[in-house]
């Protein structure tokens, strides 16, 4: 009934823990509590009460953080005495411990608490408690929550299950099956103020050999475990005893959310058996702006051999040149290019396809976004990069050099790069270009480290007297095409080479 400032608007066993606030009916024990307690306001009443869901109770709860996995829980507790809190406004049993329960099923659904959260459930099954007079009481559909602090009995599920109030004042609860004469006592607490069932838990004589339901839907299992493999879901199954039935059918969510590109390998099944059969190529850039305005860099590895050459380009367009002189150098020395590999860029379908059907070379191009199909230079660069940038900072240039000077770092190390032992290789890069009899490169006798100081003598002819005869350089790699003790500096002052 409607009281000043406070209108009563429920009736809900254990929903309020203020003794001042209940107020008795009579003998029928129901017990009200105002309206800043209860989880429907009044601005909420034109909405669907939250009590007409499918699962709620209306008792608020703390809950703990830890989750236990569908299946049965080892505690130390079994045989120690249970309470179980009577509630009116409870549409199911609830419970926080799945140990000896049976007909267990797993279960998705989610609890509706008193004050509008939602607590996810793990399981669905029976609960079997001892009576007083050594009967069975047992709760059919109850669920599972770990998170549940408290175990719930729904007092509206009793009612219809024809349990009735025999007792019900303000210190008990006693109710009575109308059919099996069994009785239920819910004692109050006295520091809470709430009605609890104490009694211990057991199993139905009937069902003590079993206490799993094992049959459990393919499709359910993938989905209660988090979408895992095929396989994982079979070897999890068989961990918790479940026998798997239906068809596994495709998920869509895992289509989705799992999509990726097919595997490819990242090496060539067919590989070259001489050297210059097959070459890979690739451009990589935009870099800064170097000396020679070239801000794109070619590079080309010989598949027999891994030996690599790089070309600077001030545009994408410019590549057909340098492949083209490539090709007709290796051509006259007897290196004949019989297979030609890239990427689909523009700028290779344009040029590359030309140069190819006018050398009788059969072009391979890789599928799009699939970058390990030319995995062999598409590593070069990577290694080459990391390398070149290494030997600039070690040099200590700043970023106004290295922005100037990225192509001699570059070329600089791929030279080096051709002279050592690779893995998987029998020999270096150059022995297995140019042949093992071939006469070794003589760079390896003039090794300086890149970024040394030098003095460079000034060839000026015309100097005064008193004139200095040098420029102080900085070494930044071996000349191309010259003997390997001709170097190339950098002049700081007149930003040449």
């Amino acid at each position: 009934s409607p009281k000043k400032n406070n209108q009563v608007i429920s009736m809900f066993v254990g929903t309020t823990t203020v003794e001042d606030d209940f107020e008795t009916y009579g003998d029928k024990g129901f017990f009200d509590y105002f309206e800043e307690d209860c989880c429907l306001t009044t601005e909420e009443e034109d909405e669907e009460p939250l009590w007409n869901t499918e699962i709620y109770i209306s008792t608020l709860m703390d809950f703990g953080s830890d989750e236990t996995a569908f299946g049965t829980t080892d505690k130390s507790t079994k045989q120690d005495m249970e309470e179980w809190l009577l509630d009116s406004g409870a549409t199911c049993g609830v419970t926080n411990d799945n140990s000896r329960m049976t007909n267990l099923v797993p279960s998705d659904k989610l609890i509706t608490i008193g004050n509008g959260e939602k607590v996810s459930t793990l399981s669905q099954g029976t609960v079997t408690l001892n009576c007083e007079n050594g009967e069975e009481f047992r709760m059919t559909d109850v669920y599972y929550a770990p998170k549940f602090t408290k175990n719930i009995i729904s007092m509206n599920k009793l009612i219809d299950e024809k349990w009735h109030f025999s007792i019900a004042d303000t210190s008990e609860f006693i109710f009575k099956n109308s059919t099996t004469n069994s009785v239920i006592h819910f004692g109050r607490n006295q520091h809470d103020k709430l009605y609890y069932l104490r009694r211990t838990r057991d199993f139905p004589t009937e069902s003590v050999h079993s206490a799993i339901k094992t049959e459990v839907d393919i499709n359910l299992a993938r989905g209660m475990l988090g979408h895992p493999d095929p396989r994982t879901v079979r070897a999890m199954a068989l961990k918790m005893g479940w026998t798997l039935t239906g068809t596994q059918q495709p998920c869509g969510s895992c289509a989705l959310a799992k999509g990726r590109a097919k595997a490819v390998p990242k090496s060539t099944q067919n590989k070259a058996t001489s050297p210059g059969e097959r070459l890979f190529l690739d451009i990589s850039g935009p870099y800064a702006d170097s000396l020679n305005q070239n801000k794109y860099w070619l590079r080309v590895v010989d598949d027999f051999s891994r030996y690599g050459w790089d070309c600077f380009l001030p545009r994408k367009s410019g590549v057909a040149t340098p492949i083209l002189n490539l090709l007709n150098k290796n051509k006259a020395s007897g290196k004949l290019c019989k297979y030609l590999r890239c990427d689909n860029a523009g700028e290779n379908e344009s040029h590359i396809q030309r140069i190819c059907a006018e050398n009788n070379i059969t072009l391979e191009m890789t599928a799009p976004n699939t970058p390990q199909m030319n995995g062999v230079v598409e590593r070069s660069f990577a290694v080459c990069k990391t390398r070149a940038f290494a030997t600039m900072y070690c040099a200590k240039f700043t970023l106004e050099s290295q922005a100037l000077l990225w192509p001699d770092a570059i070329s600089l190390v791929t030279k080096l790069s051709n002279l050592m032992p690779r893995a998987g290789l029998k020999n270096d890069p150059h022995s297995l270009w140019f042949g093992e009899h071939s006469p070794p490169n003589k760079i390896l006798n003039h090794l300086q480290p890149f970024g040394r100081v030098a003095y460079v003598t000034d060839r000026t002819k015309i100097k005064g007297k008193f004139e200095v005869r040098s420029l102080k350089c900085v070494f930044v790699g071996y000349a191309t095409d010259h003997s390997g003790d001709t170097f190339k500096f950098f002049n700081p002052d007149t930003r040449k080479i």
